[in-house]
């Protein structure tokens, strides 16, 4: 198999302005990813322009202030056509090319920021897994197959809601954080279980990647956080509703894997999460369900 290389689009324009030319043909074509981000992205740095020969022609502080603003605007945009985003990450446009540097086609690369996805758990009488039911507002209830019914859905208020998902806690970062400490700070947040001396112990599960197609992080870092159940039974499970959290519990592992069989569970970063917790608990998982070698 040839060896393939990616580059930002910016990076191939810089070597080869007519390659613009050739991307929008694709565009049009069909060929080629749709292109809003980059006449956008034009049209920002057009004004850009135009604002800087106006300012040049007649200077006065409020113009070039906005000058300025418009600079950082267009500037923070780091990606020819992506979208760069201060707490979440970026989604830039790329191309995949033969090690010779002939483009191939061009896709998008998303980089989030990082963070980590929990397993929480206790094993009083059995398995019990720390799952909670969360409002997704940018989830269909339905597969959208085509782009004209994405749309229709994203942009009718009537026919949009909430849609229901069991997942496991997740989120990203915060500046500065481990792994550990961002799977800890989450479980904590979307479980309730602030209590100290809960947590007996944190496990690695190695990393999670949602789509290696786009994904450019080798994964989020997934961690099981071992419980005591006796704390539970404490101080209870109060979720956080400023999260959309509707429930938070301790499931039977049996009743976790229902929620999984029966498609109830469809979050991808949670199913892979759960697996890797398997995997690597299978033997106790299974004895602790009364079967034995």
């Amino acid at each position: 198999m040839a060896n393939q290389t990616v580059l930002s689009l910016d990076k191939v324009l810089e070597r080869d302005p007519t390659y613009l030319e050739r991307l929008q043909a694709g565009i049009a074509a069909g060929r080629s990813w749709a292109p809003e981000q980059l006449n956008t992205l034009r049209a920002l740095r057009g004004k850009v322009q135009e604002l800087r020969f106006f300012a040049d022609a007649h200077p006065h502080p409020e113009v070039a202030s906005l000058v300025t603003t418009m600079q950082a605007i267009v500037g923070n945009v780091e990606s020819f056509g992506g979208i760069l985003h201060p707490s979440l990450g970026e989604l830039a446009r790329a191309v995949v090319m033969t090690e010779d540097g002939k483009p191939l086609w061009d896709q998008y690369a998303i980089w989030e920021m990082p963070g980590a996805i929990t397993v929480p758990y206790h094993t009083e009488e059995g398995y019990h897994i720390g799952m909670i039911e969360v409002a997704r507002p940018i989830v269909g209830p339905v597969n959208f197959h085509s782009r004209a019914a994405f749309r229709e859905w994203l942009d009718n208020p009537d026919k949009r809601g909430y849609t229901m998902s069991w997942e496991v806690p997740r989120g990203f970062g915060l500046k500065g954080e481990k792994p550990r400490e961002t799977a800890l700070r989450e479980f904590r947040q979307e479980l309730g279980s602030r209590t100290r001396g809960l947590v007996l112990d944190v496990e690695e599960l190695g990393e999670t990647n949602p789509n290696t197609a786009f994904y450019s992080n080798r994964g989020i870092d997934t961690l099981a956080v071992l419980v005591d159940p006796a704390r539970v039974e404490e101080i209870g499970v109060a979720p956080d509703v400023n999260e959309k959290i509707a429930k938070a519990t301790y499931l039977p592992f049996a009743e976790v894997r229902d929620l999984v069989t029966n498609g109830t569970v469809f979050c991808g970063l949670s199913k892979a999460a759960l697996g890797a917790f398997m995997m690597k608990h299978l033997e106790s998982i299974v004895e602790s369900m009364g079967y034995r070698r």
